[in-house]
C-alpha cells in the first residue's frame, strides 16, 4: 500500500497548549486530559466533512449486516466492497480498505489527513474486533470468521467495534498534532501515544 499525501489538517491554538503542558515541569494530568479531550472534539468537528470519515463509519454499521446476507459477497459489492465468494476475514479487511482509498481519491479537496486517519482507524477496529472474538481451541475456519464478522451488527459487539474505532481516530489525531508541534518546543521529538 502507498502512502497518499494529503493536505494537513490545520494547527489550532489548543494543540499548542497542549504543547505547552507537556513542556512544563509541572502538568495536571486532569488539565493535560481536558485539553486533549477539548482539541480533538474540535478537529473531528471541523473534519466530519470529510467524505473517508463519512464512508468509514457507514462501512463499519454496513459491512457486518452484509455479512448476515446469504450471499454476503454480493451483499459486500453492494456496498462498494470488492471481496471474492466465500470471503475471509482478511478479504473483507482488504476489501474494505479499497473502498476507502477508492473514497480518497474521488473526494478531492473534502479529504484531510483525518480521512486517512479514519481509514487506518477502520481497518484496524474491524480486523481487531473480529480477531479478538474468534475461537483459540481450533484453527478459525471461514465460518468462523463470517459469524464473528455478522455478530458485530448486534448493540453490544457494534457498541465496541464504534468504541476501537473511535479510539484509535483519535488516538491518530492527538499523535498528529503531537508530531508537528512538540519538534516547535525546544527541539524535542516529544512522546509517542503509539500508531
Amino acid at each position: 500500500m502507498g502512502h497518499v499525501r494529503l493536505g494537513r489538517l490545520p494547527a489550532s491554538r489548543d494543540w499548542k497548549s497542549i504543547v505547552g503542558y507537556l513542556a512544563g515541569d509541572d502538568v495536571s494530568v486532569a488539565d493535560l486530559a481536558d485539553a486533549v479531550a477539548a482539541a480533538s472534539e474540535k478537529s473531528l468537528t471541523k473534519a466530519i466533512q470529510d467524505p473517508v470519515l463519512i464512508e468509514a463509519v457507514w462501512l463499519l454499521m454496513k459491512v457486518p449486516h452484509a455479512m448476515k446476507s446469504e450471499n454476503p459477497a454480493e451483499a459486500l459489492k453492494n456496498l462498494g466492497v470488492s471481496v471474492p465468494a466465500n470471503p475471509t476475514l482478511t478479504d473483507v479487511v482488504a476489501g474494505f480498505d479499497a473502498a476507502m482509498e477508492a473514497v480518497q481519491r474521488r473526494g478531492g479537496d473534502k479529504v484531510t489527513d483525518l480521512g486517512e486517519m479514519a481509514r487506518q482507524a477502520g481497518v484496524a477496529a474491524l480486523y481487531g474486533c473480529v480477531h479478538d472474538r474468534l475461537p483459540t481451541l481450533w484453527a478459525p475456519t471461514h465460518d468462523d470468521e463470517r459469524t464473528t464478522l455478522a455478530s458485530l451488527d448486534s448493540s453490544d459487539r457494534f457498541g465496541d467495534l464504534s468504541q476501537r474505532f473511535f479510539s484509535r481516530l483519535v488516538e491518530h489525531n492527538i499523535q498528529y498534532f503531537l508530531d508537528r508541534e512538540m519538534p516547535k518546543e525546544d527541539g524535542s521529538r516529544g512522546p509517542s501515544f503509539g500508531g
